[in-house]
């Protein structure tokens, strides 16, 4: 092997192990998990609600069967919600009061809501 063959296999091999090196780097930084901002979701149905209620996140809330005719989602600011331990009422004006409809948690399919 000549001295010009040697010093081009050497740099050859050198430049295979950066990019590999380099490769590899850019692979673990994909896999890395993302940091988000965001909380934790609360572990049940009556603990999401009062965590989007206290921090004053307006959502909306989907029924599979109405809770009134036509009334197959609604949307919430907090302020006119009761939750309980399996259920949620909403009240909305009725002549000169409020008018409570409640619904069991095992009604609601999806609560959707920006975070």
């Amino acid at each position: 092997m000549t001295l010009h063959h040697t010093s081009t296999t050497r740099a050859f091999i050198f430049l295979l192990v950066a990019a590999l090196l380099l490769g590899g780097g850019m692979l673990a930084l994909l896999q890395a998990p993302a940091s988000s901002q965001a909380q934790n979701t609360p572990q049940t149905m009556r603990l999401l609600i009062e965590d989007l209620i206290n921090r004053d996140i307006p959502m909306q809330i989907e029924f599979a069967e109405p809770i009134a005719p036509g009334f197959t989602f609604r949307e919430s600011d907090g302020t006119d919600l009761t939750v309980g331990d399996d259920y949620v009422c909403f009240s909305e004006p009725w002549n000169d009061g409020l008018r409570q409809r409640c619904t069991p948690f095992s009604n609601i399919v999806n609560i959707s809501y920006l975070d």
